[in-house]
């Protein structure tokens, strides 16, 4: 008998695009109505992808070189994929992914996804944060219609037919997607070989991010320093520097510097260990009772007079995530003994075969700028002068560090990744 394999691609960008039925090559779905909006659950799914966003990272730790991911585009994609699971596999996936349960997982999401693309009205700048979610769909081959209604409704996922019996073309037609959702800077989300004649559906999640610092950089004050890479040997690479009023979290060991984005709707935090060797002992640390405390979006702490110096950064990282999930306990959603269920009614055979990931984060002196995209495949204003007596702290991450970007009304982790060396 043929088995089935379920290919999800799945890419994190912040545009929305709603369902409808199925629709030919090309087209796409009309707008929806705005969907009522249940706050509590919002948060909820927003807590789960904190918790989720530390414990994936834990295991990717061990990876050389730098890091990014995007945590919100993962558990998105993958929610999606939970939205039509049942029984074990359902509660499986609802336990590693900390999804919100039953009936509650489509309002969170519905919810949140609302929350995060809503623009920041005290922005003084455009600031871009879009969500985008798609379903790639074999012809001839439709889902149940509760599902997308579901995915629909609370993803506002646009709906695409597919033929993958040329996987070639196939892939080129969702990596496209991809690329226009994230403005070009995912590509080849997903490879030629992860598709074939086999493949039934593939879940598409893009998240692109872009925004201006609310205090931007001085260029002319970007100058080359030292930065000591973890083999103790140092490079030289640009670093920004700016002195003003900032939220500076002091630990015996680390420092943890919040940077808003113009309107405060988004801040990228940046979690710098005080010893240029400390970054596996915080990688160490970084739980999600952590990761939720050094990211609080209204810390108790007051605003510091602080001199900030940050290396400028760019890098793209490729992620395969199956193995990874599969440590973390979401197993029987990758094998043949998955129940998707919900999602069609020829289940038998139907699984998660590949979970592929891909991000992009830059760094200067006006802003910064992410996209992420995740692949399923299963069969400004400078700070006024301080006083001359007060406290000047200082902020130099010239060493390894942690950054997280956060939406800050939801708490939501957009990213989370790590500077090894600012050069590469």
């Amino acid at each position: 008998m043929l088995t089935l394999r379920l290919r999800l691609a799945l890419m994190t960008g912040l545009v929305l695009a709603p369902v409808a039925c199925l629709l030919p090559p090309g087209s796409h779905s009309p707008v929806l109505p705005p969907a009522s909006e249940d706050v509590e659950a919002g948060r909820e799914a927003a807590d789960g992808i904190g918790a989720f966003a530390a414990e994936l990272y834990g295991r990717l730790a061990d990876k050389e070189g730098n890091l990014v991911i995007s945590p919100y585009s993962i558990d998105t994609a993958l929610a999606m994929a939970a939205a039509g699971a049942l029984g074990t596999t359902r509660e499986e996936m609802e336990k590693v992914l900390h999804l919100p349960a039953g009936d509650n997982l489509g309002p969170a999401y519905r919810t949140l996804t609302a929350s995060v693309s809503r623009a920041a009205p005290a922005a003084r700048s455009k600031t871009e944060l879009s969500v985008a979610n798609a379903l790639w769909v074999q012809k001839g081959r439709p889902l149940k219609k509760d599902y997308l209604a579901l995915v629909r409704e609370d993803f506002r996922a646009g709906l695409f037919e597919a033929d993958f019996t040329d996987p070639g073309a196939a892939c080129r037609r969702i990596n496209g997607w991809a690329e226009k959702e994230t403005r070009d800077r995912i590509k080849d989300l997903v490879p030629a070989t992860a598709l074939n004649r086999n493949t039934r559906l593939v879940l598409v999640n893009a998240v692109y991010f872009k925004a201006k610092w609310a205090a931007a950089f001085k260029p002319e004050n970007t100058k080359p320093d030292d930065f000591t890479l973890t083999s103790s040997k140092s490079i030289r690479t640009p670093f920004m520097h700016q002195r003003g009023e900032y939220v500076l979290q002091e630990e015996a060991d680390l420092q943890v510097l919040r940077l808003p984005h113009d309107g405060e709707a988004t801040a990228m935090y940046v979690l710098l260990p005080r010893k240029a060797t400390g970054l596996v002992a915080l990688e160490e640390k970084l739980t999600p009772e952590a990761l939720a405390r050094w990211t609080a979006s209204r810390v108790k702490v007051p605003m510091s007079e602080v001199n900030v110096w940050l290396p400028k950064f760019k890098f793209t990282v490729p992620t395969e995530l199956t193995g990874m999930l599969q440590k973390m306990g979401l197993t029987e959603a990758l094998t043949g003994g998955a129940n998707f269920g919900g999602m069609t009614d020829r289940p038998e055979g139907v699984f998660i075969n590949r979970v592929i990931h891909k991000a992009f984060v830059e760094v200067d002196e006006v802003g910064t700028e992410a996209a992420a995209a995740t692949a399923v495949v299963g069969l400004a204003i400078a700070a006024p002068s301080p006083a001359p007596a007060r406290l000047v702290k200082e902020f130099r991450a010239d060493h390894p560090f942690l950054f997280v970007i956060k939406h800050e009304a939801t708490g939501a982790v957009l990213f989370i990744g790590r500077v090894l060396d600012p050069t590469h």
